[in-house]
């Protein structure tokens, strides 16, 4: 690993990179990749069907309260100053939208 660092040697970044691709050469003989054409021909075709419903009352006061939270609105807001899209801090806000639309128990910790 320390070949990986950035104030490795030459000589230490070379070994890192042979030990590296022959640990890889070594842990490709256990690693069973079942790549897309191969599942393909023993998978049915997939069938996506949308079921559109309404949310129930617990659902939507979920769904308001995320949304006016303070950690949303410090992440839009950071994001309206900055102009931009906020991709990477943005997206968590979005997956945890799509749980509680799904189910509320989907975003529950147990």
């Amino acid at each position: 690993l320390h070949g990986r660092e950035p104030d490795a040697t030459e000589l230490e970044s070379k070994l890192g990179i042979e030990r590296s691709s022959e640990l890889s050469a070594i842990v490709n003989q256990f690693i069973l990749r079942r790549t897309n054409v191969l599942l393909s021909q023993h998978l049915p075709p997939k069938v996506v069907e949308v079921v559109c419903c309404r949310p129930t009352e617990l659902q939507l006061k979920l769904y308001n309260f995320f949304l006016t939270s303070k950690a949303v609105r410090s992440i839009m807001s950071m994001v309206e100053e900055s102009g931009k899209k906020g991709g990477v801090q943005v997206l968590p806000l979005i997956s945890n939208l799509k749980k509680l639309c799904n189910h509320p128990h989907v975003l529950c910790v147990d």
